[in-house]
């Protein structure tokens, strides 16, 4: 991890994700339903019937939509356990395994609850500082959100945007593989503003 000006640049091992997508005017709508199915798979719901820890960060990849009235594309995704790395079970029409690439992401964390208003003001912000350090191959595009809380912690929440470096130039450090945390598997979210 190399820390920059107001913001880290990290590079993430490639790692199978599940996930699921789905299209809307917002995040804060879609949610909730997009949790409750990954939540789902990991607590039994996949085709091999087996449980899985739940893990942090939960990630959401945003795809803006053309102009203001125009739907966006959100992939909200659960890191896989390393012990189910190898050969994770299908999920079935709704959850589908994401083999994720190395990537090196350029962030910056942020409090509170991650609502559209307050994500799209924390990535603009982010870019500009990225930008400002003169940074160019990024894929300004698009961008992921992650979040490393139930919704039930109302004080001292992670979140996180970050934004992929096009080519990746390795840092010096590599980020941590997301961890398990058990507890929140035991208490599905009802609605994870939480990112």
């Amino acid at each position: 991890m190399l820390c920059c000006q107001g913001f880290e640049e990290r590079l993430y091992p490639a790692r199978k994700w599940a996930a699921t997508s789905m299209s809307g005017p917002e995040k804060e709508s879609l949610a909730s339903p997009m949790f409750r199915k990954l939540f789902n798979y990991i607590s039994g719901k996949n085709e091999l019937n087996i449980r899985m820890d739940m893990t942090t960060p939960v990630t959401t990849f945003i795809e803006p939509g053309a102009g203001p009235t125009c739907p966006s594309s959100f992939t909200m995704a659960f890191f896989i356990p390393e012990e189910h790395q190898s050969g994770p079970p299908a999920g079935g029409a709704e959850v589908f395994i994401e083999e994720r690439p190395e990537m090196t992401v350029f962030t910056r964390r942020f409090g509170g609850y991650a609502t559209d208003e307050i994500v799209a003001k924390e990535a603009k912000e982010l870019a500009e500082l990225i930008q400002k350090a003169g940074e160019t191959d990024v894929d300004f595009a698009h961008y992921y959100t992650a979040g490393y809380d139930p919704p039930f912690k109302p004080i001292g929440r992670r979140n996180e945007v970050w934004f992929v470096k096009k080519h990746s130039t390795t840092p010096s450090t590599q980020a941590p593989a997301p961890t398990p945390t058990p507890a929140s598997a035991s208490t599905p979210a009802s609605a994870p503003t939480q990112e």
